[in-house]
């Protein structure tokens, strides 16, 4: 442990857990809160979803009078810090302030501290986000497949501790970082909304028609014409890696795309593989070029579709995937070609085939050939994709801003628990 300032000491939580029964309380066992137990309406359940989301408020979970008299001693009353004890471990949430009566179920554990000793927020942000704090619970966690608390770990965790009004200072300085952060989050969210409403509008409606007719999809400008997919681009799939053979252990010129890969419409850096030169001859045949877009076939990501950054023209296609070459460019633009078969249409079309034969969900190339596509005049698609794109093009700059504030809150939060940035009080 690094040397902390003067006046401040390293303390574990069990210094500032008043000496009183049920200052630290698990909550009830499954065996004594059983879903059947369930009633429509009455005192009110908390589960780690409200934890994680930091809402109270979520959940239809309660139970009944009776049975509140038996578990009483489970009540979270306001001011108490709940901590998340199960999957993802350590997050705290202090419970509102005239909160409504209510309990905790098995999957959290109940503190309360003494507020003359630690500062509840600061005690919340330390519990909930410091990394040396994570450190201690992960090498003290218990617990077979799911990792978990239990009151001796909490008792022992240690963290640093500095006068009281410096910790009130340090986590009002947390908090005005985290309101940004949520801010951001906000924004995102709101921008996503906003590309989702102009892709339902724009690829049904389009710009500025004031007649439409009745298609395969529904209601379309009159200008615009339909074709099934096969009439206008060609459907190929990947191929894997030969039974018995493994990837190269090294970067090479020879990327291979997997399912895994792709994401938001591109292909995301991080964890390409790469073919052998002797791979890639035998596999040359199932290349995709910057120019096709590709679609995922199977598992969990079906009907993934998005187009290929120029670093990746040429690369190998997995066997899960497949690629969707434009007969005339001319005639369909690709980006909007991305974004109609992204649209609520075609992923409808494709969520149906998740819900057919069981096992793990495939799309066969003859369906992907099936899908009705929207063709305006190459003009018009041009203008709806650059709408589009603009509104992703804010999402993207606004998601960097959201994780450069995440690392410097880390790095705050590390200066400011350690005394390396002191607070001016």
């Amino acid at each position: 442990m690094s040397e902390l300032p003067k006046g401040w000491d390293y303390q574990q939580i069990a210094s500032f857990i008043p000496d009183k029964k049920g200052a630290v309380k698990i909550g009830p066992f499954g065996s004594q809160l059983k879903s059947d137990e369930m009633v429509e309406s009455g005192i009110k359940v908390l589960g780690q979803e409200n934890i994680i989301a930091n809402d109270f408020s979520l959940g239809e979970r309660y139970i009944s009078e009776a049975k509140y008299e038996k578990l009483k001693s489970c009540t979270v009353f306001p001011g108490d810090i709940l901590v998340s004890m199960m999957g993802t471990i350590g997050l705290s949430r202090e419970v509102p302030a005239n909160y409504q009566t209510a309990i905790m179920d098995s999957h959290l554990l109940r503190i309360q501290v003494d507020s003359t000793k630690v500062c509840k927020d600061y005690f919340c942000k330390v519990l909930h986000e410091y990394q040396d704090i994570k450190s201690q619970l992960h090498r003290m966690s218990q617990g077979g497949i799911m990792s978990g608390l239990n009151s001796q770990i909490i008792h022992s965790l240690k963290f640093p501790i500095p006068p009281l009004n410096e910790q009130k200072k340090i986590a009002e300085i947390l908090t005005s970082v985290d309101k940004v952060i949520e801010l951001t989050e906000v924004e995102i969210e709101k921008l996503k909304n906003l590309k989702k409403g102009m892709m339902q509008d724009l690829l049904t409606k389009g710009i500025g028609h004031t007649k439409f007719k009745d298609s395969p999809i529904g209601k379309i400008p009159k200008e615009w014409s339909v074709e099934k997919l096969a009439n206008i681009a060609k459907v190929k799939g990947g191929k894997r890696l030969p039974k018995g053979e493994v990837f190269s252990d090294f970067k090479t010129s020879f990327p291979y795309l997997r399912v895994t890969d792709f994401k938001d419409m591109t292909v995301k850096d991080g964890q390409i593989k790469y073919l052998t030169e002797a791979q890639f001859n035998r596999l040359k045949n199932y290349r995709i070029s910057k120019d096709d877009l590709y679609i995922t076939v199977a598992g969990v990501n079906l009907g993934e579709i998005g187009t290929i950054p120029e670093k990746y023209d040429q690369a190998n296609l997995t066997e899960n995937a497949d690629k969707i070459i434009i007969n005339n460019p001319a005639k369909v633009h690709k980006e909007f070609l991305k974004y109609f078969l992204n649209g609520e249409y075609i992923q409808n079309e494709i969520g149906q085939e998740k819900g057919t034969g069981g096992g793990v969900p495939k799309l066969a190339l003859h369906r992907i050939e099936s899908f009705f596509i929207v063709i305006p005049n190459i003009k018009e698609q041009i203008t709806i994709s650059e709408n589009i794109n603009a509104v992703e093009r804010n999402i993207a700059t606004k998601e960097t801003k959201y994780k450069k504030l995440i690392e410097v809150k880390k790095g705050l939060m590390q200066d400011l628990l350690t005394g390396k940035v002191r607070v001016k009080v």
